[in-house]
C-alpha cells in the first residue's frame, strides 16, 4: 500500500501536500544539525499516519501517498508523508486531504498512547525511545474494539495489514465482534515501553 519512494508524481496536474511529522502536541528532540535523529524520526511518522487513517480513514479514490525525506539549505534529513493528488477533487477528498495537512492535535483522539519516551540520564544526555509500531497498533486496536468502531478497525487493518491481528481485523474471516470470547491471551491490553532507544546527546 506503501510507495517507499523518494520521488514524487511530478506530471504538470499534480498537486502535493505534506503531513506534519507528529502529532501537534507531540514531544521530539530539538537536535537540529543532526541526521542521527532519522531512524527515530521516521518510526514517529508512520505511527501518525497509523493513527491518522485510523481516525479519518483510508485515502479516498484520487489521493496517493508518498515516504518522503526533506531537507532545507543546511538543515538534516526530515521525513514526511506525502499526499499528491490530481485537480479536481471529490468533496469527500477534499476534507479528507485538509485533515492531512494539519495531521493530527495529539496521539490520544485516535486511541494511541503516546509512543514517544523520554529521560535525562546525564546532563547534555537525553534517551528518547519510540514504541515498536506493531505493539502500538494492536494498543489501538483493543481500544476501538471496545468501543465497536469498526469503521476505524477497517481502515486501520485494510491500510496496515501485516500489523493487525486477524481477530481484530474486520476484513479478516477470524474477526471476533465485541462480546465473543478471544481465547487466551486474545485481548490483554500491554504497553511495553521504552521499545526501539536512540541514544542522542
Amino acid at each position: 500500500m506503501f510507495k517507499f519512494n523518494t520521488l514524487l508524481d511530478q506530471s504538470p496536474a499534480s498537486r502535493v501536500t505534506l503531513m506534519p511529522l507528529a502529532p501537534a502536541a507531540a514531544v521530539l528532540p530539538l537536535q537540529a544539525n543532526s541526521n542521527a535523529l532519522l531512524p527515530f524520526l521516521q518510526e514517529v511518522a508512520r505511527l501518525h499516519l497509523a493513527a491518522f487513517i485510523s481516525l479519518y480513514g483510508v485515502p479516498p479514490f484520487g489521493l496517493r501517498i508518498s515516504k518522503i525525506q526533506i531537507a532545507e539549505a543546511g538543515e538534516p534529513l526530515r521525513p514526511h508523508y506525502a499526499c499528491s493528488f490530481d485537480a479536481p477533487l471529490s468533496t469527500k477528498a477534499g476534507l479528507w486531504l485538509d485533515a492531512f495537512r494539519d495531521g493530527l492535535e495529539n496521539w490520544s483522539e485516535a486511541h494511541f498512547p503516546d509512543p514517544i519516551s523520554l529521560e535525562s540520564e546525564a546532563p547534555g544526555m537525553t534517551t528518547y525511545a519510540v514504541a515498536p509500531f506493531g505493539e502500538a497498533i494492536k494498543f489501538a486496536c483493543y481500544r476501538w474494539h471496545r468501543e465497536r468502531r469498526i469503521d476505524a478497525l477497517r481502515a486501520i487493518g485494510d491500510y496496515f495489514s501485516d500489523e493487525v491481528p486477524d481477530h481484530l481485523n474486520p476484513s479478516s474471516r477470524y474477526f471476533l465482534p465485541k462480546g465473543q470470547r478471544e481465547g487466551r491471551g486474545g485481548c490483554a491490553e500491554r504497553w511495553d515501553r521504552p521499545g526501539r532507544r536512540r541514544r542522542l546527546s
